[in-house]
């Protein structure tokens, strides 16, 4: 996912940088880097909820 893609999401779904990532399950600053495109993965893979419900 680009830093555009990760940012689209969280404005689709209305969230603020601290509540995506209670909702992720990480770090504001791990959110802040991913908006950035400067994160440093763990290797860790997050599952996303889609940017549309699921018929």
């Amino acid at each position: 996912m680009t830093p555009a893609q990760f940012i689209a999401w969280q404005a689709h779904m209305g969230l603020t940088v601290r509540a995506a990532a209670e909702l992720l399950g990480v770090s504001a600053a791990a959110v802040g880097d991913w908006r950035r495109g400067t994160s440093r993965t763990t290797g860790r893979p997050i599952k996303l909820p889609p940017l549309l419900p699921q018929p």
